[in-house]
């Protein structure tokens, strides 16, 4: 099957399928962070809203704007919540021999810890677990 306009197939190639990881194992690990990082704004929302509400009058905050802040980051963890839901069931709906190669994909993650996580095959390493208030500089 060709796209019209590209002249490209739209099914990959046998030895494009075969190379690299199944598609299903890679969408399914972005699927764990997105989770991941949905709670962690979750909890973020719960630390952050209590200061922009204006619960201390010194603060100065309570107005529209911060009501608005606190929607926003709710609606991030919502969106990441979703996105995490739609990528596990797109990921264990494709065909397993569709495989790709996501090498050049990584080298895009800065983060050496999600880097690793999302790298095909690897488990993660003992003592790798993130500590909270631990800062990753590149």
């Amino acid at each position: 099957m060709m796209d019209d306009e590209h002249e490209t197939p739209l099914i990959p190639s046998v030895s494009e399928r075969e190379a690299g990881a199944p598609l299903g194992e890679v969408l399914g690990r972005v699927a764990v962070e997105l989770a991941q990082l949905g709670e962690a704004m979750g909890r973020f929302q719960g630390a952050l809203s209590p200061l922009l509400v204006g619960r201390d009058d010194r603060i100065g905050f309570g107005d529209a704007a911060s009501l608005r802040d606190i929607q926003t980051i709710d609606h991030v963890s919502q969106t990441l919540d979703c996105l995490a839901d739609f990528l596990a069931k797109v990921a264990v709906q494709l065909p397993v021999n569709w495989r790709m190669d996501s090498e050049s994909a990584l080298q895009a993650v800065k983060l050496a810890a999600l880097s690793s996580k999302l790298r095909p095959h690897q488990e993660e390493p003992a003592g790798s677990l993130s500590i909270p208030g631990e800062c990753e500089l590149f």
